[in-house]
């Protein structure tokens, strides 16, 4: 019902009749089409969002208990790093959620000192809101702490 309520503001605001809008509240939802209609005459963006969105529009019919589960709070306590599979991470679920952009450089000859690709580094982008996700290859040049395109080694000068 917040859509009504927004309309209602705005056909006051524009000090138009129901008649001149062409809607007139019933205390029931808006269609998809109604408010594409009235975000046309009152050249309203945020009402042409809603009325186009796959998202907002879906009605929670129920909520059903399929049992317990072990959860983990985004909090911990004293220790705010902790270890999962060998890897170390930290605590922020608010910074993933608000980022644009994460990312993460892993360089298998770190860990693995015996690699068939040595200095292959892959930039792994995790997640983009603007863009492509996916694995990009760099070679680390350590001799300048150096990232560089990917290329067969052949093509790189030993130092």
């Amino acid at each position: 019902m917040e859509v009504n309520r927004w309309v209602r503001y705005r056909k006051s605001d524009l000090s138009l009749s129901h008649a001149a809008l062409g809607w007139r509240e019933q205390g029931k939802a808006m269609s998809r089409q109604t408010c594409a209609a009235l975000a046309e005459r009152l050249d309203d963006d945020d009402l042409e969002a809603l009325a186009f969105s796959d998202v907002l529009w879906d009605r929670i019919v129920s909520i059903e208990p399929v049992g317990v589960e072990p959860v983990y709070d985004l909090t911990v306590g004293e220790l705010h790093n902790f270890c999962v599979d060998d890897i170390v991470t930290h605590n922020s679920g608010a910074i993933e959620q608000e980022a644009d952009i994460v990312a993460f450089l892993y360089r298998d000859d770190y860990y693995n000192k015996e690699t068939a690709d040595p200095g292959v580094t892959e930039l792994i982008l995790a997640k983009h809101r603007n863009g492509r996700t996916g694995t990009i290859k760099l070679m680390f040049q350590p001799e300048y702490t150096k990232f560089v395109a990917y290329a067969e080694s052949a093509r790189y000068a030993t130092p």
